[in-house]
């Protein structure tokens, strides 16, 4: 499965070094089963060192992230979680398995 999502700015701590803005994103997806067991779960730390105008680009439009990540066939949902490791701010969202796919062992 591929998932594309949007960080928004305010919630991203970058600072400048140099030449550079300089943060991190502690990334992490869980697949679910229908009792809450947790499946799979994929995590990822993105270090971002940015040029000036990659910076700008994000403060007015958003960080767009990219990760591919094989779905469990037991999963009925996705949980993804950000971290923004300087501040601790921490933002998700779970998305169900879409309609007509169904998880294996059930009709």
């Amino acid at each position: 499965m591929n998932m594309l999502f949007k960080v928004d700015p305010r919630d991203i701590t970058l600072d400048q070094r140099l030449d550079r803005w300089l943060g991190s994103l502690d990334v992490l997806v869980v697949e679910e089963d229908k009792v809450g067991n947790q499946l799979s779960p994929l995590r990822k730390i993105i270090d971002l060192r940015l040029t000036s105008k990659t910076h700008d680009e994000i403060v007015q439009k958003g960080l767009n992230m990219g990760l591919t990540h094989a779905i469990d066939p037991w999963a009925v949902q996705l949980r993804v979680v950000v971290r923004d490791n300087p501040s601790g701010a921490v933002g998700s969202v779970t998305i169900p398995r879409a309609q007509g796919e169904s998880a294996a062992g059930t009709p």
